[in-house]
């Protein structure tokens, strides 16, 4: 018989299996100026998008 809590080596489904909740992750937005079509703007861009130098810094 299989238990919740035994880890999979015994059989088990292991321990941390059935805690899992479906949180939703947001990308990390930041409130910079930047360049948009030649204009300086407010804009929100996430950091993975300035780290890449996806967007430029006016």
């Amino acid at each position: 018989m299989t238990r919740k809590g035994q880890y999979k080596a015994k059989g088990g489904t292991g321990s941390k299996i059935s805690r899992r909740n479906n949180r939703l992750i947001l990308p990390n937005l930041q409130h910079l100026r930047a360049v948009v079509n030649g204009r300086s703007m407010r804009v929100y861009a996430c950091t993975r998008c300035i780290k890449a130098g996806k967007v430029t810094k006016a």
